[in-house]
Formats: structure tokens, sequence, C-alpha cells
């Protein structure tokens, strides 16, 4: 299901270099031939895995093979659910995150803009093997609800509009003439008016199209599923995943595939229940013993303001006594474009290349609307000590490169929330405050994960979802079905 030029353009450069064969640029095959080869593929590659005799492996090596053992099991068992996948999901679906990885499609060398040209003019083909498995999708009962269909068609006819024209133009003009003042584009000017003129057509004759077909393949497949049917607003059912014929059980893979935890569901539950009632336990503590502490939390300010730049620092240097030393290594902070930042994760990294990880880049979406204390922990996770640092030093270590590809949510995530977490330390608040905020938002995100099991493993409605959140105190009617959407549409 991925874009594997643009991972492959990510990951590592020169791709030459590790072996990685040049062929024609490709965004990915969706289509149901290509389903049903991945279990065979899959299976090929672990047969080969499994010639090694494992006896004669180094530690590491081992190691190394038992990851991508791991990987492969796990990868081989959701083949027998690849319908029960979503690629389109309201927030960083596959819809808003191409657009987002266009833009930052490094253009080091001139064979690098004919391949992202090649890349747009595939755009039409991949959406119709997207059509093609959502319709499957449909025919086998697995199509999304309409509530989390909507919002996909409108983000679809946004894209279809002029503002992912001029947003597609104007990444590509400029990087044609950075590439150009840097020295990696060898181009006279005419060569660029070529391009330019180029990237112009392809995008009205190719991009603008595919999502325009795509909303209204998608709408057309609801209106058939759902038309007359009370089961379209959000309010009146559970659409949790136990409710699909084998959608407990996927959803049990689906934890242990994105957690790496192989607990029953029961017992992830009560760990989870047991961490809220603990954080909840220790923020009545702190209350009892400073009745003033409530107000002087809602209070925070830090004292960098919206410096990016200095909070960067700041954290740079309050990890010095807590972790190893930071690599040589620079990290841009930009805001996601006004125009994707609706259908774009609250902030995120840009995943640095294996063999160039110097330069990196963190996305911050404004229309979160961080106030200071939130916005730093926020940095905390995404750059330093959390994604950004996790990764150089991964890739300082000298981790094999196809680790660096692999997916393994519980590491990566659990690593950049333990580090988020412990941020509030770093604020410089009082001691209270940053151990009350810290608690708070351990109780937060459990309250969240609670939600998502309840819905999609207990089978939760909605009026089961508003009385488990009235109990902390949420009974606004809008945020509760907020809350619903994203953890059904993800």
């Amino acid at each position: 299901m991925h874009h594997d030029a643009t991972a492959r353009h990510l990951y590592a450069i020169p791709p030459d270099a590790y072996g990685i064969s040049a062929e024609a640029p490709c965004l990915g095959d969706l289509s149901r031939n290509a389903r049903s080869q991945s279990k065979t593929f899959l299976k090929n590659r672990q047969k080969q895995l499994h010639s090694f005799d494992y006896s004669r492996l180094s530690k590491a090596d081992q190691l190394d093979y038992d990851i991508l053992d791991n990987w492969l099991d796990t990868r081989i068992a959701l083949c027998d659910f690849d319908l029960y996948y979503e690629p389109l999901s309201p927030s960083n679906g596959l819809q808003s995150e191409l657009p987002m990885l266009f833009c930052e499609y490094k253009f080091r060398k001139t064979s690098d803009v004919e391949e992202y040209l090649s890349l747009l003019t595939q755009m039409e083909a991949y959406f119709d093997g997207l059509i093609e498995f959502e319709s499957d999708k449909a025919d086998n009962g697995l199509f999304m609800p309409n509530f989390v269909c909507e919002k996909v068609v409108g983000q679809c006819r946004d894209y279809a509009s002029d503002g992912l024209t001029i947003l597609l133009i104007d990444s590509f003009d400029n990087k044609l003439i950075e590439g150009i003042a840097n020295g990696s584009l060898e181009l006279d000017k005419e060569q660029m008016k070529t391009y330019i003129k180029e990237n112009r057509a392809i995008i009205s004759e190719h991009v603008i199209p595919a999502y325009s077909k795509l909303a209204d393949s998608l709408s057309d497949i609801s209106n058939s599923i759902y038309k007359d049917s009370s089961s379209s607003d959000s309010t009146q059912a559970s659409f949790g995943l136990c409710h699909l014929p084998k959608g407990s059980k996927y959803y049990e893979l689906l934890v242990y595939a994105s957690t790496g935890c192989s607990d029953s569901i029961d017992n992830i539950d009560k760990r989870i229940s047991d961490s809220r009632i603990s954080a909840l336990s220790n923020c009545r503590k702190l209350l009892l013993n400073d009745n003033e502490l409530m107000k002087k939390a809602d209070k925070v300010e830090l004292p960098y303001g919206d410096n990016k730049s200095e909070m960067l620092e700041a954290l740079k240097n309050c990890i010095e006594k807590d972790f190893p030393a930071i690599p040589d290594i620079t990290c841009s902070i930009d805001n996601v474009d006004p125009y994707l930042s609706e259908s774009m994760a609250p902030a995120f990294y840009i995943t640095a290349p294996i063999d160039d990880y110097k330069d990196n880049t963190v996305y911050i979406n404004s229309a979160s609307n961080y106030d200071s204390i939130h916005f730093f922990t926020t940095l905390a996770h995404e750059s330093i000590p959390g994604h950004l640092y996790q990764t150089a030093k991964s890739y300082d270590y000298g981790i094999k490169p196809y680790r660096c590809t692999l997916d393994f949510g519980g590491f990566v995530e659990g690593w950049a929330t333990y580090v988020e977490l412990l941020s509030y330390s770093y604020a410089g608040l009082d001691d209270d405050v940053s151990k009350l905020l810290m608690n708070n938002q351990i109780a937060t995100l459990s309250l969240y994960a609670s939600s998502d099991i309840g819905v999609n493993y207990y089978g939760w409605d909605m009026a089961e979802l508003k009385n488990f959140w009235s109990q902390y105190g949420v009974a606004d009617e809008q945020t509760l079905k907020d809350i619903m959407t994203l953890v059904v549409a993800d």
C-alpha cells in the first residue's frame, strides 16, 4: 500500500548504493492482482530468511533476524484482512499524505525532477486502484461509514480546487530555484521553463482530475450503500471494527502489529485503566496539597513565546544530562500549509534519508492552536529528544538500513510519548505544576485509548461512549462526535 518511489526517495540517497534497483518510478499498486500476490511475496521473503543458519549468526544478526521474522509474520497474517485496511482516513489518509510527500520530494539531481513529474502523471492510475480497492471493500460489506466518507469526499473536493494547484506549483518552482542556486540542478533558463510548464500541465491534466474522480467514486459507493439509511449518522450506532465479520480478530492483530504487545485486549484495557487511575490519583494528591495549583497550571507561559528555535535550543540543552550526545544535525520547524492543515496531523517529523540525516524538518500544524507548554512538549515529541533524536541516533549507531523502513508503532511512538511526558520537567515550570500537567496528559491519552478499545473491540455505541466520558466531566455533543469519528476512522 505504500508509495514505493516516494518512500525509496525519502529513505535512501542514492538508492543504488543500497542495491535498490533503478526501475521506473511507481507510486504503488493497489489493484486486486497486486494484493493477491502480497502474501506469496512475503512468504517467499520469509523462506529466504529462514534459509540462514540462525545458530551461526552473530548476536547482532540474530536480533536483526528476529525483528524481520516477526515483522514478516505479522504482515503475512494481515494479508488475510487486506480489505479491512482503510487507506483513506480523514486524518493522514493517502488523499492528504500524497500532496505533503510531493512537497517534501527533494530535487538532489536533475533526474529527480524527471522522476517527480513521472510520479505526478501516475496519480490517476494510482487512484483508480484505490477506487477498485474501496469498491471491493463495499462488495464485502467493509466500506467506511458514511459520516467518515463524507469527510474524505470533502477533502478530495477541496484538493480538486485551486488550492492544491497553487501549493504544488509553488513547491515545485521553489525547489527548482533552490536546486539551481545550490548547484545540485544543472539547468539553464530554457530547461527550467520547460519543467515549470510541464509541471503545470500535469497538475491540470492528471492530479486534479484524479481527485475529482476519487471524490465522485467514493460518493457514488457511499450513496449506493447508505441511501435512506439511518446508519449514515455517527450518533445512531457503533461502527467499531468488532461489528464486521472478522473485525474482533482483525482488531487483535492490528493492536499487536501497532504496539508489539501480545497481551489480550482485556489485559491491555485494564493496564490502560490502571494507568489512568494512577495518573488521576497523582493529580488529586497534588491539588489537595496546593489549592492554587490548578490556577497556576492554567496560566503557564513559557519564556520562549512563539520562538521555535529558542525552544529547540532549550530542549537540546536540557537533555544533555539524561541522554547520549546528539549527532551533528540541524532541524527546521515549519508550519503545515494552511491549505492542508485541516486534514493533517497536529505535528509530524519528516524521516530523514538513511545516509543524510544532518538536515531535518518538523512540521507543526497551526490549526491545533497550541498554548506554549503544549507547543514545547509537542516539539519534544517530534524533534529532540523525540522522533528526530530517535532517528538520528539509530542511524548514527549503525542499525541495518532495512530496519529504518519497518514500522513498529509501539517502539517509535512509545519513545516519543515517553520523552514528551519527560519534557514537562524540562520546561522550567514549578515542579508540582509540571507533575500535574504530565499526569493530566497521561490520563487524557488513556481516555482516547480506552475509547478506541471500547468502540472497536467492545462495540460501544454513542450512548456508551458518552457515559464513559461523562465520568471525566466531558459531555459536549460535538466533542464526543469528533471522538467517535476519530476512533472509527483511525
